[in-house]
């Protein structure tokens, strides 16, 4: 009995101690600790590139949307305007070519227009519900353009192959085979490069730097 009113006594004291502890001077709420803590995952998240590094956050600001309706409107406007311009010149003798550096710089005050004239009204289609100005245009939409007008930049192999056919071998394909010859090179594409992706930041194509910053 002795021996149980002592750990009795003792698991009090230290309940009591614990209670009554300052939480400034207690180690989980050091902030000098936490922020050392934060800095150094923020130095591991770092990218090598000093262009990337100054331009672009390595945290993520959940707040943020990307999936608006500004950004799969001018996103799907760039990438109809760039594939259809490109494709149009690139059997001319002197090609006309339009990156998606123009895409980024033209669809920055473009969206910040659309986030001034633009009404926040919503809109529902069967299940869905978006707003038509969620807020201030910001980086994530703005990346979103960037992405898909550099999808659409760089053009499809696959067209070589049926102007060959047609003017070579006078083999010409319907519009729907045509279409589905085109998509299913796409996503072949792409899944490849999905399974070969890399995964480092560290490794990264010198022509993709230059976007972001």
């Amino acid at each position: 009995m002795a021996k149980e009113s002592i750990s009795h006594i003792f698991r009090i004291n230290i309940r009591d101690q614990f209670e009554n502890a300052d939480p400034s001077k207690h180690f989980i709420y050091t902030s000098g600790l936490l922020q050392d803590i934060q800095t150094k995952f923020s130095a591991v998240e770092q990218s090598p590139y000093e262009a990337v590094a100054a331009s672009v956050p390595n945290t993520d600001d959940e707040t943020l949307q990307c999936s608006t309706f500004r950004s799969w409107t001018l996103g799907l406007l760039f990438v109809t305007l760039i594939s259809v311009v490109n494709q149009f010149f690139f059997f001319r003798s002197n090609p006309l070519s339009i990156g998606p550096v123009i895409a980024q710089v033209l669809s920055l005050p473009v969206g910040k227009l659309m986030a001034k004239v633009l009404p926040s009204k919503y809109i529902r289609i069967w299940k869905w519900r978006f707003s038509l100005n969620p807020g201030p245009f910001n980086m994530k939409e703005h990346t979103l353009i960037t992405v898909m007008a550099n999808t659409a930049a760089g053009g499809q192999y696959a067209m070589n192959v049926i102007a060959v056919q047609r003017l070579f071998y006078h083999d010409k394909m319907t519009h729907v085979i045509a279409t589905f010859f085109l998509i299913s090179s796409q996503v072949i594409g792409f899944g490849l490069a999905g399974m070969t992706l890399v995964k480092s930041s560290s490794v990264a194509m010198k022509n993709s730097v230059r976007l972001p910053n």
